[in-house]
């Protein structure tokens, strides 16, 4: 059996290789289009046979390792969540924007505390943290495409929605005392 080498396609100036009848696009970067292919090849897998759960399991990991501790906390509760919305078998190349929007409908009223908890509000969550945590979950499969886990992001076109403006206003009558304890120009 001949092994597979990656191949350069001029017409759109990409790097491909071609596994089990399969073109899989490796980038537009030669190192790093061969350094995706060896990454492939050692580990036996190729993009396209990893679950969701598997490449959330796998950002975690990372995640725990490169990021801030605050910043993890309140990540995880996110993920889980997510990671228990969506079927166990689904691949992760199969992943559509519908399966985050269900996500995100079935959890309207959720949305993650400061103090790193998931908390239940009797309003609708705001437009501006929907956004925040399709954000975040498009983040991940940026992570994963980078990775090798997929071939491009599945959730790259997924559309957010306009974040709300947080506007106040001081009461004209609050403007002296304001001037007063300003300390410099």
């Amino acid at each position: 059996m001949r092994m597979p080498k990656p191949w350069f396609r001029q017409a759109n100036q990409t790097w491909y290789v071609c596994i089990g009848g399969k073109q899989i696009k490796l980038g537009k970067n030669k190192d790093a289009a061969h350094r995706k292919f060896k990454a492939m090849t050692r580990e036996g897998v190729e993009p396209g046979d990893y679950t969701v759960r598997q490449v959330l399991q796998a950002y975690w990991k990372w995640a725990k390792k490169n990021l801030a501790a605050s910043t993890c906390e309140n990540r995880k509760l996110i993920l889980d969540s997510f990671s228990k919305a969506i079927s166990p078998s689904l691949k992760a190349d199969s992943l559509k924007p519908l399966h985050v929007q269900k996500w995100l409908d079935a959890n309207d009223k959720v949305k993650v505390h400061r103090k790193g908890k998931l908390i239940v509000t009797d309003k609708d969550v705001s437009p501006t943290t929907v956004g925040d945590y399709i954000t975040f979950l498009k983040g991940v499969m940026n992570w994963a495409a980078g990775m090798g886990y997929v071939e491009s992001n599945p959730l790259a076109g997924m559309r957010k929605p306009t974040p709300r403006k947080r506007e106040f206003f001081l009461p004209i009558d609050a403007w002296p005392r304001l001037f007063v304890a300003a300390t410099d120009q």
